[in-house]
């Protein structure tokens, strides 16, 4: 949900899709999209979570687990 939300949001201003996924990698490298409280944090503000996903509580996003296995299938364009 969190790359995917930040990924959405990076394609409205990038070349590819590929370097969208590429952007939003590096957003969550970087610190740029977490959960806080029960919201996920990313570039355009922020999404209230459903109940069955607040008790994850606070996350950080940055280490590969949680974006690394993304990988683009398809026309880059």
């Amino acid at each position: 949900m969190a790359l995917m939300s930040e990924f959405y949001e990076q394609l409205k201003t990038a070349s590819t899709k590929a370097e969208t996924i590429r952007q939003a990698q590096i957003k969550m490298i970087h610190g740029d999209v977490y959960l806080a409280r029960e919201k996920l944090k990313f570039s355009r503000g922020e999404i209230l979570l459903p109940q069955s996903l607040q008790i994850l509580g606070e996350t950080d996003f940055s280490h590969p687990f949680y974006w690394s296995g993304f990988t683009l299938i398809s026309s880059p364009w």
